[in-house]
């Protein structure tokens, strides 16, 4: 599923210690709606970070990790988690999917073709009962492009998919990088942390062109911290 002007790209890693910033803390709290119709009233109170025209907010609650993503037009999510044996590739565009790198020989090897998942536009009732059976699935979801508002994406990770216990103050490191459709000044700078090089911000994988072998350094993210 390819969108070539755009493209959201986040990096999660669960289980190591790759503490090279200050931690970010991420606040616990109510549990946002996850339907691509955010408010600024339904995610008061989270960690909000603003950069060249796009917002990012997170939260969490006792099961999950919540983003909250707002720039000018739609864009493209990447939500990439680190296990022992491989690294999650999570995708979110007009449908939801996901893929594998496993670890073999000292890199990062994909696993197999990118299944997605789509939501019906125009059925709000059917796009939310196939985000809650895609999260049952697979243990994460999210909206998609062309359901809910423009330029919004939302996701919600459980905290078992991420390494994460219940309940419990954790940390763990965190890349982001946003390229906005609507272009313009400063779109596709917004990285976190700033200078981010690996990976996570390559375009071809940030549109879907999943690459045969790929380089992360989760040891450069940001790091963040998860309350009780």
């Amino acid at each position: 599923m390819f969108i070539w002007r755009a493209a959201v790209v986040l990096g999660l890693v669960a289980g190591q210690a790759a503490a090279r910033t200050t931690p970010l803390s991420v606040p616990v709290g109510t549990a946002p709606v996850v339907d691509g119709t955010m408010s600024d009233a339904e995610w008061a109170g989270s960690l909000k970070i603003e950069r060249h025209g796009q917002t990012v907010w997170l939260r969490a609650d006792a099961e999950r990790v919540y983003i909250g993503i707002r720039g000018a037009g739609p864009a493209i999510t990447t939500v990439c988690i680190d296990e022992p044996e491989r690294v999650r590739v999570l995708h979110a565009s007009a449908a939801l999917g996901e893929v594998s790198y496993d670890r073999k020989d000292g890199a990062l090897k994909l696993r197999g073709p990118v299944e997605y998942a789509r939501q019906p536009a125009g059925d709000a009732e059917g796009a939310s009962a196939a985000r809650e059976a895609h999260f049952a699935a697979h243990g994460w979801t999210g909206s998609v492009v062309g359901v809910g508002a423009p330029g919004v994406t939302e996701l919600a990770i459980s905290r078992e998919a991420l390494g994460l216990s219940e309940g419990k103050e954790q940390s763990f490191p965190l890349a982001l990088s946003l390229l906005s459709m609507a272009g313009g000044k400063g779109a596709g700078k917004f990285t976190l942390p700033d200078g981010l090089s690996d990976a996570t911000v390559d375009r071809r994988m940030q549109a879907g062109m999943f690459l045969e072998s790929a380089a992360f350094t989760p040891e450069s993210w940001a790091v963040l911290t998860i309350g009780e």
